[in-house]
């Protein structure tokens, strides 16, 4: 009993620690760059654009930055957080998984009780610095 104890322990710290932002630097990078964009997409400040400008190139690669005017032009609306705009307690629910199933790709989600946004993001790494490529 002891060791079936032990055994579920440790699964669950292990799955536990696989999910921690601080355990694979494109999550890490994902949750420090949805915490600024949906902040920023939710203030009222005048320099709110210029900064989510900012973000986005920071954060995104070039051949990203191109695939994003189109989806703004065709939807109406930021495909990165899937909105026109946003509110800071999305924060709260805000979740970054890695897709077992297909290489550098992530899914990002957040919401309130009525809606859950999900994102599938590709990220890979460009010089040493995860990056946004795409949105799936």
């Amino acid at each position: 009993m002891k060791l079936i104890f032990t055994l579920l322990l440790a699964t669950i710290a292990f799955n536990l620690k696989g999910q921690h932002p601080s355990t694979d630097p494109k999550v890490a990078m994902l949750y420090k760059f949805y915490t600024a964009y949906i902040t920023e997409c939710s203030s009222s400040n005048d320099k709110a654009e210029l900064n989510l400008l900012l973000l986005r190139k920071k954060y995104c690669t070039s051949n990203f930055l191109k695939q994003y005017q189109k989806l703004v032009v065709e939807t109406d609306a930021d495909p990165l957080i899937n909105a026109q705009d946003s509110d800071k307690d999305f924060l709260k629910s805000l979740t970054i998984k890695k897709n077992l199933k297909r290489a550098d790709q992530y899914v990002v989600s957040y919401g309130n009780s009525i809606e859950m946004v999900n994102i599938n993001l590709k990220v890979i790494t460009q010089d040493g610095v995860p990056k946004i490529s795409s949105i799936e």
